[in-house]
């Protein structure tokens, strides 16, 4: 592990005056979570982990048939881990309680790992409408409940009638939460019944939220009369306490400032029922070039957004250019930080291509190529944890060594920013059981202290730690500096 703050010594200073418990942002070495039953690596690729909010349990998906006996699909399948007992189960079975003939994906695992949300290809629920081979449908996706305390599979993704998949389309799970039982995904079929008839289905993707104890579908990529847009709609993610989604959107008429119909950002606040685009290059007027964004995530209250765009750099002064960076858009102060700088505040020379944060937006995970985050760390990609109210930055992966080339890391971290899992794929010969395989690895993030009131000032400077000392108070400091213990 590597870790440097740009805090200066009088800041330090005041830390330790302030303290006696230690307020380092630190990481234990990292764990590997996807395993065989007989405790050794998958052989085949494990990707796209989840955490409970707490981190206890975990899920993946692998397609590999040696996690737990008797996998002999030879598909993906998606596989909750309890973290603390070490126990792991296969989630994606079908209504019927067998294992089904196609491919699983990402899921979202509850608090006490009784249920996880999952997509899948197929018939897992005999109310998914057929899609019979060959046809341009076949192998369509759509969402799924597991109860393991009951070992019943319920389909999620029906439309507010009740039916499964209209129009013999599919749907992709972009989000879930758990606890007010609710799901997003996107879909080129229309979930709410207002359409009308078409001369042929629809190709605009829309998201949609749906709460699967009432029933009820909302749509988010709505137009401002509840209709939907003129564009496709994709990637999109909840707010911990569910009251806003991000989403990425092509549609020029969900609000009224993308005339060019450009991929952008947009925040929809579901208890206003109001949408607002998010996503400004910093000069005002409109973007030269389409941002690719990527892994849009809100913290709770709506007020930060993190975001990795590659195939622009117009969203801060200092970008630099043909690499993709980490954002946080503050609403409160209509300001882009640019996230993924290296440890002297210059521009990283390698692009970021996944991030994540905590629900109060305090702490940033995001996965990069750049060589110059640290000083004296090795020329490989790697995965870093950004404190934003110190300012300080580790490398969570240093001890694992080079990465293939190519691999794109799929990371995901705990709401309380306290436990961070990802894939990795591992480039080393001389670990015959690793080498070139996609594995899933956890690590425990301590020394955070407890969550600030608000991060509105610049993390990392003297000034910053002034104005937080000024709004909270000493009580508050003390509580600020103060370690938790992880769980």
């Amino acid at each position: 592990m590597i870790i440097f703050s740009r805090s200066s010594a009088l800041l330090l200073g005041v830390l330790l005056l302030a303290s006696p418990a230690a307020v380092a942002i630190q990481a234990d070495a990292p764990q590997l979570a996807s395993k065989t039953h007989l405790g050794l690596p998958p052989f085949g690729p494990s990707d796209n982990p989840r955490l409970s909010s707490d981190g206890r349990f975990l899920v993946y998906y692998c397609l590999s048939g040696d996690v737990l006996p008797g996998d002999d699909n030879d598909r993906y399948d998606t596989f909750l881990l309890d973290r603390q007992t070490g126990i792991t189960r296969r989630v994606s079975f079908n209504a019927a309680n067998q294992e089904q003939q196609s491919h699983s994906g990402i899921g979202y695992p509850s608090d006490n790992g009784s249920e996880v949300v999952f997509d899948g290809q197929g018939m897992f629920h005999p109310d998914v409408i057929y899609v019979p081979p060959g046809t341009p449908d076949y192998e369509t996706q759509n969402v799924f409940l597991r109860d393991l305390a009951t070992s019943v599979t319920e389909l999620l993704s029906r439309a507010q009638s009740g039916e499964g998949n209209p129009e013999r389309r599919g749907a992709l799970i972009r989000d879930a939460l758990m606890d007010s039982k609710n799901i997003l995904f996107s879909s080129t079929a229309d979930y709410i019944g207002d359409r009308g008839p078409l001369p042929a289905p629809s190709l605009i993707q829309e998201v949609y939220s749906r709460n699967w104890i009432s029933g009820v579908v909302e749509r988010i990529s709505a137009r401002p009369d509840g209709a939907r847009s003129n564009r496709s709609s994709g990637l999109a993610s909840y707010s911990a306490d569910g009251r806003y989604v991000v989403f990425t959107s092509q549609a020029s008429d969900i609000t009224s400032d993308n005339p060019g119909q450009l991929l952008q950002l947009f925040l929809r606040d579901r208890a206003a029922g109001i949408t607002t685009r998010l996503s400004w290059p910093r000069f005002g007027s409109e973007f030269t070039s389409t941002p690719n964004y990527i892994s849009p995530r809100v913290t709770a209250g709506g007020r930060f957004v993190v975001f990795t765009a590659t195939q622009n750099d117009e969203f801060v002064a200092d970008d630099n250019p043909g690499v993709g960076d980490t954002y946080v858009i503050d609403r409160h102060t209509g300001t882009t930080e640019l996230v993924s700088r290296t440890y002297s505040g210059a521009p990283s020379d390698g692009s970021s291509l996944d991030a994540d944060v905590s629900a109060d937006g305090r702490v940033i995970a995001f996965f990069s190529r750049a060589t110059n985050l640290l000083p004296g760390q090795p020329a490989n990609p790697g995965i870093y944890v950004k404190d934003r109210l110190t300012g300080e930055l580790i490398n969570v992966t240093a001890t694992l060594g080079q990465v293939t080339p190519l691999f794109i890391s799929r990371l995901n971290l705990s709401a309380d920013g306290r436990h961070l899992a990802f894939s990795w794929r591992v480039n080393d010969p001389a670990q015959p059981l690793l080498h070139d395989r996609v594995v899933i690895y956890t690590v425990e993030l301590s020394g955070l202290g407890a969550p600030p009131v608000a991060l509105a000032v610049p993390a990392g400077t003297l000034l910053g730690w002034m104005a937080t000392v000024g709004l909270l108070g000493l009580f508050g400091l003390r509580r600020l500096l103060r370690d938790n213990v992880v769980q």
